[in-house]
């Protein structure tokens, strides 16, 4: 009985939900000053599963290793009565220009208000971000309000969140892994008239899902550029170099796109570039005594006179991993302005280290967060690989 009286509240808050997440979904494309991971810090309902036992009982195991591909092989186990469907709903999709390959699709039961189903699906991860990362950059695109958040691991995250398919309301659970250069999503719907039935499965159904071919991450190719005989910064290969110093002792590296805009009737291409955001690179003799906050300070006066402005320190718990051969280290965050575009907000990522005779400074100019999440983290994530792989040569 308390189970049912629980899983009955549980409902009709997701029921609010769904309609009060309708007029929200606006707000949500424009965070404001709330910061884009408070949304996401939404624990998941702790709900009473059956014991283990019961569970398989109730259920069978699947085990697959789709289109031959060892990174998406995996096993699971799913309802007894559950069956496989090769039909219209395991089809590939689309999100924004990235297609989803379906892996495998199971489907339940039909009902009067829907069919519960599995959908799992895969695509490429074109650039080096945790699940996390990538499945918010997945969830501002569409313009979905999530329900429950956990975090698992950087490879393994889990949400909730309720979504209409073909004129049905569904209570969604997914799950996202990242396994070497796949992003593998793994999504459970449940009619929301059969949640009281069917959420303790789902959510022991997801828990049992595990890859079974476990890949390392595969990082794109890194490119180099020297600072004279001093230092040697790596960089990802989509990157440019553009701005150089006559002495050598600095470097500013863009993280450009380019868009075809047009292609004319003799086939040449109209292309459009864009800066997603930039990093600057600076190398200064070691002065003894100076510490690191005067350092910052210098270097604030430097890059200024470039149009690039510090705000108020920004709280993060960031972990920073640096060369090996820095003897000290220090990494802040700011919110920043770029008087060459005064209409986007800026976070500036500042490090300084230094190591022997000299001071290594590395300054990440990039759009919020709530500003361009997406943006935000591949620029973010290559900054913290630059950072690590920074190669010092005296």
């Amino acid at each position: 009985m308390l189970v049912q009286v629980f899983l009955r509240a549980l409902f009709i808050l997701s029921i609010m939900s769904l309609y009060t997440g309708l007029s929200a979904n606006h707000a949500y494309a424009k965070y404001g000053d709330v910061d884009v991971f408070e949304w996401f810090k939404k624990p998941m309902p702790e709900l009473p599963l059956a014991n283990q036992e019961a569970f398989e009982k109730a259920t069978k195991p699947v085990e697959e290793v789709p289109h031959n591909d060892e990174a998406l092989a995996y096993s699971m186990r799913i309802k007894n009565t559950w069956q496989k469907d090769g039909g219209v709903g395991a089809q590939n999709t689309l999100f924004g220009k990235k297609l989803f390959l379906n892996v495998s699709s199971f489907v339940g039961k039909p009902t009067v208000y829907g069919r519960s189903r599995i959908d799992i699906e895969a695509k490429n991860l074109d650039e080096d971000l945790t699940a996390k990362q990538w499945y918010i950059g997945y969830v501002v695109e569409q313009g979905n309000t999530i329900e429950g958040f956990i975090d698992h691991s950087d490879n393994r995250i889990e949400s909730l969140m309720i979504v209409t398919r073909h004129d049905y309301s569904y209570y969604l659970r997914s799950l996202v892994l990242v396994n070497g250069s796949k992003i593998i999503m793994v999504k459970y719907y449940v009619p929301i008239e059969n949640f009281l039935q069917q959420a303790v499965m789902q959510e022991m159904v997801l828990s049992s899902f595990s890859l079974t071919n476990i890949k390392e991450r595969e990082r794109g190719e890194m490119l180099s550029h020297k600072l004279r005989d001093i230092a040697q910064v790596k960089y990802p290969s989509g990157w440019k170099v553009f701005a150089n110093s006559r002495d050598g002792k600095e470097v500013t590296i863009a993280n450009i796109r380019e868009v075809v805009k047009e292609v004319g009737w003799t086939g040449q291409k109209l292309v459009e570039s864009s800066m997603e955001g930039k990093v600057y690179v600076m190398v200064t003799p070691r002065v003894e005594g100076e510490d690191h906050n005067e350092i910052l300070e210098e270097y604030k006066r430097k890059v200024e006179s470039e149009g690039i402005f510090f705000g108020s320190e920004i709280p993060d718990e960031t972990k920073f991993q640096y060369t090996k051969q820095v003897s000290s280290a220090t990494t802040k965050i700011h919110k920043g302005t770029y008087s060459k575009n005064t209409q986007a907000d800026y976070e500036l990522w500042v490090s300084v280290m230094t190591a022997g005779k000299y001071n290594y400074f590395m300054l990440l100019l990039t759009p919020t967060r709530n500003e361009e999440f997406m943006n935000w983290a591949v620029n973010t994530q290559s900054y913290k690989v630059m950072l690590k792989e920074l190669v010092l040569l005296n």
